[in-house]
């Protein structure tokens, strides 16, 4: 929050001298300590939180190009002359502390074409896929490692 009102400060005292700065720093500290003790609110959380928005970025970085390339082989099969569809249930355990991980790499497995979460369990998800290789390397997927990677580092939430 501290810089966040620094720069307020700013970019609303409409230029910059040496005196503006000074001042401008000991109004958003004293901002930044009353605003911590009547809220509850942390600094160091709020970066953590920060820090973990830019993983869930690159989340959704790796889900749209999930997408897309599961769009592809869906067509693939829709438009090939093979009647080779295999369908599958598959069982996995993802790892993942946090229900709220485990929600959103089910929705994002539902959300790629081929493939849809049909039953998530304390540590099982269920997956039902239209081919067997749209579930190739599912357990270990970069979903997983991202989901695994923010709890690791930022905690369960």
């Amino acid at each position: 929050m501290l810089i966040a009102f620094f720069i307020l400060w700013l970019v609303f005292s409409g230029r910059i001298t040496l005196e503006i700065i000074i001042i401008g720093l000991l109004i958003s500290l004293g901002l930044d300590i009353l605003i911590s003790q009547l809220t509850g609110f942390d600094s160091k959380k709020g970066i953590k939180r920060l820090m973990a928005l830019f993983k869930y970025m690159r989340y959704f970085v790796v889900l749209v190009r999930e997408i897309v390339a599961s769009c592809i082989k869906v067509m693939k099969i829709v438009w090939g002359k093979s009647s080779e569809i295999k369908p599958c249930l598959y069982y996995f355990s993802p790892h993942l502390k946090s229900t709220n991980k485990r929600v959103l790499l089910s929705n994002s497995i539902t959300l790629t074409p081929g493939t849809i979460t049909v039953f998530l369990d304390d540590n099982t998800i269920r997956v039902h896929a239209l081919d067997k290789s749209f579930l190739d390397g599912i357990e270990e997927c970069d979903f997983v490692k991202i989901l695994k990677g923010v709890e690791e580092k930022y905690g369960e939430r």
